[in-house]
């Protein structure tokens, strides 16, 4: 069995590259690799990058009548704009660079994904002796297609000016969040600045109560370390009777074409925790993990239209167990040594189409509707510490469709493979398939439908459905099995955009049927479903754009709870 499921594994990651490749090597004919940004305009001389304008835009704009009020005013002066140097790192052109639409757009989707920014927008226009411009083209769309706007530059060659705009997030924020679900509640209070004195960087502290313990988070991120194109991570995590302190560094796949990353991260808990290792039986003893592991990631022959990446990651960990005077004895100094070794490779087409009211309360969403692929083998020998030889086998698979604006699939499927010794301790087959239609500018309809499989599970990596998992009003946890399956349909109603210029309202209405079950047969008679409505609300000036959802579900099945009307307050739409 085990070889099978890696012979399959391979073979459907052959086919997908081998599929991919060929449509690669159609558009190459005519395209240039972005490392010669040419494409997306013709002809043995192309335009050339003239100028880069950068455009940052405040929180409020007070030339609008509506935004020039003592209030807005005052929130601009206390906000930090995004300085300039932090939006040009960003860019993958330059000026005197080739121009080429593919660079501009894939800027845009790449600052949209930062959460300093509500709107994005890279524009490009014919330069204009005088330094006069012409009127810009969004993205550059004007002339991906071969031919130069009207006025602008011909085949032959010319200058394009390009213009970047980003619209500030008020990013100061006190992080409240109040969660109810299962009849059980989790809240966070804190503060958060994801734009720290305007250099895109972060930090903030947060102190609340989960579904199941205490919580404290102290956390730190620079995407742009140094002034380079570096992420830096530190915190401390303290939860129940465990603190975290971790640490990372990485230089990411910062474009599609990017030739390499690299990175490590280290972290350090101390807990105290039941384990039947103290000769006092269940006793709390204290232990201690210490965690580090580097990675290196390469592209292999990526190009504009499919990224394919491998990524080779090593980790090293300890945990060690002692006594706890006056609770418990450890029979001598107790230590576990573990390392791991991690081959992963990815294969994604580029294929993205800009979607509004999908996901998101009135925020651009960028959504890749190309093949995907990707490929883990994770190994973990005994000749380097650990107790037994083990590994974990990862493959995944998914492709989309658009149908038109607003108007599109997407599926995916995957198998993840635990091995230990020279057995097979468990498989989990998924599968999950995701629909959308805008059928007016503010009503989404939205269903999804997933499936899972899994062969020998124990009950630590059983399959879990409740509220968390998308069946509502059945509580945390509710149902458990090595089968599952769940079907959410939604209509999304997006109400009011800039609602007194800080809110996004919208509604829901759903139904939501699942279950889980042992065995092979299905037990159709053990299905929970449920109906319901719930109001989105999201902030018009804050970062993110995913909504707080609070949900009124009925159960029409007994849901372990006193009563079949369940009301959840949680954080993103359920799917």
């Amino acid at each position: 069995m085990k070889r099978r499921s890696c012979i399959l594994s391979f073979c459907c990651l052959a086919v997908l590259t081998s599929s991919a490749s060929a449509q690669t090597i159609s558009a190459s004919t005519v395209q240039a690799p972005l490392t010669q940004p040419s494409a997306g305009y013709p002809g043995p001389s192309r335009p050339v990058i003239g100028s880069v304008r950068v455009v940052v835009h405040d929180v409020f704009d007070p030339s609008d009548p509506a935004e020039d009020k003592w209030l807005f005013r005052r929130v601009n002066e206390l906000h930090y704009d995004t300085r300039e140097p932090v939006v040009r790192r960003e860019l993958l052109f330059r000026e005197g660079d080739p121009y080429d639409a593919r660079l501009l757009e894939e800027t845009e989707r790449n600052l949209r994904r930062l959460p300093l920014f509500r709107k994005v927008r890279v524009e490009a226009s014919p330069a204009v002796e005088g330094g006069a411009r012409a009127s810009p083209a969004p993205s550059g769309k004007a002339w991906a297609a071969g031919g130069a706007a009207e006025g602008g530059p011909s085949a032959g060659g010319g200058k394009v000016d390009v213009t970047v705009h980003v619209y500030d997030n008020w990013t100061i924020t006190p992080t409240t969040s109040f969660k109810r679900a299962g009849g059980r509640y989790s809240w966070k209070v804190g503060l958060k600045d994801a734009n720290l004195l305007g250099y895109g960087k972060t930090a903030g502290a947060v102190y609340g109560e989960t579904f199941t313990q205490i919580e404290k988070n102290f956390f730190y991120e620079d995407p742009q370390f140094l002034g380079r194109r570096l992420t830096a991570t530190a915190g401390v995590l303290e939860g129940g009777a465990a603190r975290t302190y971790y640490l990372g560094l990485a230089k990411p796949f910062y474009a599609a074409t990017a030739q390499e990353s690299a990175g490590f991260s280290a972290s350090y808990r101390d807990e105290n925790v039941f384990h039947n290792y103290a000769i006092v039986p269940y006793g709390r003893v204290r232990q201690t993990t210490k965690q580090a592991s580097v990675f290196y990631g390469r592209s292999l022959g990526s190009t504009p239209s499919m990224v394919r990446r491998g990524v080779f990651r090593a980790g090293y960990s300890r945990q060690r167990i002692e006594a706890v005077p006056g609770e418990s004895v450890v029979a001598g100094d107790d230590r576990e040594v573990t390392t791991t070794l991690e081959a992963l490779f990815t294969s994604e087409e580029q294929a993205f189409i800009k979607e509004r009211n999908i996901k998101r309360l009135y925020r651009d969403e960028d959504v890749n509707l190309g093949w995907a692929g990707a490929m883990s083998l994770t190994v973990s020998p005994r000749y380097l510490g650990a107790s037994a030889n083990s590994f974990y086998q990862r493959f995944s698979l998914g492709k989309g469709a658009s149908f038109g604006p607003g108007h599109f699939v997407k599926g995916d499927t995957g198998m993840l493979t635990r091995f230990s010794g020279d057995y097979e301790t468990s498989i989990v087959w998924n599968f999950n398939f995701e629909y959308y239609k805008r059928i007016l500018g503010w009503n989404t309809l939205a269903a999804r439908l997933a499936y899972d499989y899994g062969h020998q599970l124990n009950p630590s990596n059983a399959l879990l459905l409740g509220e968390l998992e998308g069946l509502r009003g059945y509580g945390l946890y509710y149902l458990s099995g090595n089968r599952r399956f769940l079907f959410n349909l939604e209509d999304r109603l997006f109400v009011k955009d800039n609602l007194f210029r800080l809110l996004t309202v919208g509604g829901v209405v759903f139904f939501d049927a699942g279950s889980t079950w042992m065995g092979e047969a299905v037990a159709f008679g053990s299905w929970k479903t449920s109906v319901g409505a719930g109001l989105r609300i999201g902030s018009s000036r804050g970062t993110g754009g995913s909504p707080l959802r609070v949900d009124l579900a009925y159960a029409f099945k007994e849901n372990g709870m006193p009563g079949r009307w369940s009301l959840s307050i949680l954080t993103g739409q359920a799917f």
